[in-house]
């Protein structure tokens, strides 16, 4: 009686298929604090041009990389549909010329809302390109323009109140991770809440598309100084 049993060559391990995550970490996924960060110390911005601005580098990154996690969802592309969908097309959206584009409105919006000692708002606007505009004129032009330069977006409509109040969040959440936890461990319970709320807002915002936004944001949050990243954030 003959075998079924068939002794086959071993697979080549270059060839064992592996299981998809659909969050595994790629470099262009982590890349988008090295790219906001490499545009601030570009040669001829006047990010790189005043020292009034590394005092706050950290704050105007964090902002940036909020607009750079958000905004590609801010449309929905017209070929898309549920069964296709896959959110690293999105974060494509936006090229590294966009990264200076995302930094112009975080000074802007840290000026705005009074984040700047009161010496150093006159210094910071000395270098700002003159007419000095808004958050909402300089962040609303950019999406528009994007929009009309790709055929394959829509934009969606979105209360830009709610937009507006989770950039509040996010830079709460910032300052908590980087500065406050390490020397107050009582902070923990109001990342929590905090990082709940964040959740929340964003998911009202964008439905089941913020868990992408979460991965994206935390994760590059997190790229600013790995070696200080507390161990429970591990």
């Amino acid at each position: 009686m003959k075998s079924f049993l068939v002794n086959k060559e071993p697979t080549p391990k270059n060839k064992v298929r592996q299981r998809k995550r659909i969050f595994s970490k790629k470099g262009s996924e982590r890349s988008i604090y090295k790219i906001l960060s490499s545009c601030f110390k570009k040669r001829g911005y006047y990010l790189s041009q005043g020292p009034i601005f590394e005092k706050y580098k950290e704050q105007i990154l964090a902002i940036a990389i909020f607009l750079s996690t958000t905004s590609p969802f801010l449309y929905k592309k017209k070929s898309e549909k549920l069964l296709n969908f896959h959110w690293r097309k999105y974060i494509q959206i936006f090229s590294k010329q966009d990264a200076v584009n995302f930094l112009d409105c975080s000074v802007l919006y840290l000026l705005e809302n009074s984040h700047f000692s009161g010496e150093d708002e006159e210094e910071i606007k000395s270098y700002l390109p003159k007419p000095i505009i808004s958050f909402n004129e300089s962040y609303v032009l950019s999406i528009i323009k994007k929009n009309k330069e790709d055929n394959d977006l829509n934009l969606l409509g979105i209360r830009f109140d709610k937009y507006l109040n989770l950039i509040d969040l996010s830079l709460r959440l910032f300052e908590i991770i980087r500065y406050e936890v390490s020397k107050d461990c009582s902070k923990v319970l109001e990342l929590v809440e905090l990082s709940n709320t964040w959740k929340e807002k964003t998911s009202e915002i964008f439905g089941f598309k913020s868990e992408y936004i979460a991965f994206l944001y935390f994760l590059n949050l997190r790229s600013k100084r790995r070696k200080l990243t507390p161990w429970w954030l591990s």
